[in-house]
């Protein structure tokens, strides 16, 4: 469970706290890319702080801290990386999922060598809860975040692998719909509604009809929305048989 925790303080901290403007910046400041390290490391305590009984909090603080180090360490040769080669499209994916091998790694190693476990109840607002209670939600909220913006980063850098450009056409407008798509599918599958995912690309479909006459973005659409689709779709089947 502990993990599992600091997997989701990893995706809030790297996705979801990090704007796209903050990575950008990060780029090129120091003291951005400190700050980013920080609240990583705010992030991860805060995550993964709710089950442990009180003699293990210390170790936490530690340990995301230095996750945060580490964090930062790998962030600074990702960039260093980026600036010093001309990477293509295909390159940057084998990056991004080379950095998150490495993020993720690094909690799985330092979980492991702290040995954090937690206790058997949580203790919230005077009110003392089964510990069991949170496995359910934690398998949800891990699924529906990776749905969320870091599928959309994914599908962006396969956009510039596919089409050798970026994708400028209403990029917000097409993110939020993706994201919904996604959260949708990942829902219908966890209810074990599979069928009624045809719907939902459906109705995207219909709103598209007319652009689907346009072969380089009909291409364009089926890449995103098969990608966009597996991705729920591996969320859920993984979170209903495989509990990731």
């Amino acid at each position: 469970m502990i993990l599992k925790l600091l997997i989701i303080g990893h995706i809030i901290g790297d996705f979801y706290v990090q704007t796209g403007k903050t990575a950008n910046k990060k780029k090129n400041s120091i003291p951005a890319l400190v700050l980013h390290s920080l609240s990583y490391s705010f992030v991860l305590f805060i995550c993964a702080v709710i089950p442990l009984t009180r003699d293990q909090v210390p170790g936490l603080l530690v340990f995301s801290f230095v996750a945060g180090l580490f964090h930062g360490g790998i962030d600074f040769y990702k960039i260093r990386i980026e600036k010093n080669k001309s990477l293509d499209p295909g390159q940057k994916i084998w990056l991004f999922f080379f950095d998150q091998m490495l993020h993720t790694a690094i909690l799985i190693i330092g979980w492991g060598i702290a040995g954090f476990t937690g206790g058997a109840y949580i203790h919230m607002l005077e009110k003392r809860y089964d510990a069991k209670i949170l496995a359910d939600i934690i398998n949800m909220a891990m699924g529906i975040l990776i749905c969320g913006q870091p599928a959309s980063l994914l599908i962006k850098l396969v956009f510039e692998a596919v089409t050798k450009e970026r994708d400028t056409e209403n990029p917000k407008i097409g993110t939020y719909i993706g994201i919904l798509e996604r959260e949708i599918i990942f829902l219908l599958g966890m209810i074990g509604q599979y069928s009624t995912i045809g719907f939902v690309l459906t109705a995207k479909s219909v709103a598209r009809f007319k652009r689907l006459e346009d072969q380089a973005f009909s291409e364009k659409y089926l890449i995103g929305t098969l990608l966009s689709a597996f991705i729920a779709i591996a969320c859920a089947v993984a979170n209903s048989y495989f509990k990731i």
